[in-house]
């Protein structure tokens, strides 16, 4: 997808009526004439640069022609008056053009290839902050925790949730996979989800198996005992949901014993670990979005802003 097409479907999500109306926190919010607008101040928050604020401020009003001051107290009460909403909105509506118009995507062997993990954000140490979002265990500071839905071989991510330092991995990706199948069942049926040794479970080998989802997981030798059991090599074994997986077991260069569960039954077992291989995409999606995009320095210090930011 090209720059100019991205900016036409943010656009067209700023400039539609019912992006304000699902996003304002009070009723009387942006129904007069404002020296930021709703759809100025929706422009202005995509600005990610890391200038001083209240020069872009300046410059950001000079640009749109409204030669008049504008500050960094009246932005923090503009922002308020929304919620996260118009930025979900994009991300979907972008997720969508991709996804459904795109003739450009990348494929391994016909299918694409997702991947979900988890995260942690260091939060503002805020007092609200620390209610809203929780602290980990043996932490000290707010923390959010964030899972995406992530596809290795295109570099974007599909879905994305945002929640507090309790997060439950297995439950956001169950989270995810209803997301894919609800809104992208097409997606679904050609893609292999790639999961890693926190997700394992029976719950979650029959969510995926009811949804017929195609995955490989990892799994640790303190997994299942009948996937414990396996011999190494290929085998296909029957768990006690009454599911059948095949599980694949080979020695790594360390001498450790991977184990890999999966529904694919028609894969070649040579292909497994260059298969599970990729799933590193997403390690580097989240050094990408810390590292680069600094996305744990936001810009604003309520649960509100942390929402909009994410």
């Amino acid at each position: 997808m090209n720059v100019k097409r991205i900016i036409g479907i943010l656009q067209s999500v700023i400039e539609d009526s019912g992006t304000l109306l699902g996003a304002v926190r009070k009723s009387s919010a942006f129904t007069r004439n404002r020296k930021m607008p709703f759809q100025s101040l929706l422009v202005f928050m995509l600005d990610m640069r890391k200038t001083t604020l209240q020069t872009r401020l300046n410059n950001f009003m000079r640009n749109i022609g409204r030669h008049m001051s504008f500050s960094q107290p009246a932005l923090s009460k503009a922002r308020d008056l929304i919620d996260h909403s118009p930025f979900l909105k994009m991300f979907r509506a972008l997720v969508k053009e991709k996804y459904t118009n795109s003739k450009d995507l990348k494929f391994w062997k016909g299918h694409l290839l997702l991947s979900v993990d988890g995260s942690f954000l260091q939060l503002p140490r805020v007092e609200s902050i620390r209610k809203a979002f929780l602290i980990r265990q043996n932490g000290d500071c707010p923390s959010a925790g964030v899972t995406a839905l992530y596809d290795v071989l295109n570099d974007w991510a599909l879905d994305a949730t945002i929640t507090n330092a309790k997060m439950d991995e297995r439950i956001e990706c169950e989270k995810h996979i209803d997301f894919l199948c609800g809104e992208f069942p097409d997606v679904a049926k050609k893609s292999i989800l790639l999961l890693d040794r926190g997700f394992p479970s029976l719950r979650l080998i029959t969510k995926l198996s009811q949804s017929d989802t195609k995955f490989v997981m990892r799994c640790s030798t303190q997994f299942l005992s009948e996937v414990n059991d396996a011999p190494m090599g290929d085998a296909n074994v029957v768990l006690s949901n009454g599911i059948c997986v095949r599980v694949v077991k080979f020695k790594l260069s360390s001498d450790e014993t991977e184990i890999l569960v999966s529904n694919l039954f028609d894969l070649p077992t040579s292909d497994f670990p260059q298969l599970y291989a990729k799933r590193w995409g997403i390690e580097t999606m989240y050094h990408t979005i810390k590292k680069v995009l600094c996305v744990e320095k936001f810009s604003g210090k309520t649960e509100n802003t942390i929402l909009q930011d994410f």
